[in-house]
């Protein structure tokens, strides 16, 4: 049995999941979430691995946190120009 993890290269990154037992597929790719992901490189105990997927998982995280920012300015300028705009006639 092969158990394949793997990321796409789009944004937002998504992890995947799949299972073989020999040439047969298992499990089809499936969306995993990076938590759980994490969870199972930490019970595999190796660095490398560890230190490899750490840190693509931070680098998701920075963007992602870029993501938000972005997304909080641009919900602010809304906000703003929706304030701004007179009052509704009734």
């Amino acid at each position: 049995m092969s158990i394949s993890i793997s990321t796409s290269e789009n944004e937002p990154l998504q992890w995947r999941i799949e299972a073989r037992v020999g040439a047969r597929v298992a499990v089809k790719s499936t969306p995993a979430q990076a938590a759980r992901v994490w969870d199972l490189v930490k019970l595999l105990d190796n660095d490398l691995l560890t230190t490899t997927v750490g840190g693509i998982l931070e680098e998701h995280r920075r963007s992602t946190q870029a993501r938000a920012d972005a997304l909080a300015a641009q919900l602010e300028a809304v906000r703003a120009e929706l304030e701004s705009l007179p009052p509704q006639q009734r």
